[in-house]
């Protein structure tokens, strides 16, 4: 086993149709892994990756920044654009089942949801999450799983 070129400044992966995606800020680029090939996959320039700290995929490609942007990406190109009022997300998450962003704002202690489109959904913010880290949703029983340091809290919606 030898570690990737890339391997020191992977800031966040995800996988797609058993691809996987990850984000190297150094190079300013995400690389897709498919049959122990790793190949650049944004095709355009000007998608600035310097304050990445997310990704997720449904089909489309979301990066989350650091100041609330989060870029949506098809085919390695920019579609759109939301930004959202948070002081320091660290995560995002959706998948092709749900219909919506959860974004993790650990400073804020909150978890953000929205609309693929960026229309606000909802905010849950609570003193317990002191050290929001992932989240995940269950799509068949509609219920969000959080990582807050080292316990699992279940929010059913």
């Amino acid at each position: 086993i030898s570690p990737s070129p890339y391997s020191s400044d992977i800031i966040d992966s995800d996988t797609y149709n058993g691809y996987t995606y990850f984000i190297s800020k150094t190079q300013n680029q995400i690389f897709k892994v498919m049959s122990n090939r790793i190949t650049p996959w944004i095709k355009q320039s000007g998608i600035d990756l310097s304050s990445a700290v997310s990704i997720s995929i449904d089909g489309s490609l979301y990066v989350l920044k650091s100041d609330g942007t989060i870029f949506k990406l098809t085919g390695g190109r920019l579609k759109n654009t939301l930004k959202i009022s948070a002081k320091n997300p660290n995560k995002i998450y959706t998948r092709t089942e749900i219909d919506r962003l959860i974004i993790l704002d650990p400073p804020e202690k909150k978890i953000i949801t929205i609309t693929k489109k960026g229309e606000l959904v909802s905010q849950i913010k609570s003193n317990k999450f002191n050290d929001l880290k992932d989240v995940y949703i269950d799509a068949a029983t509609n219920s969000m799983y959080v990582l807050n340091g080292n316990k699992v809290y279940r929010i059913d919606s």
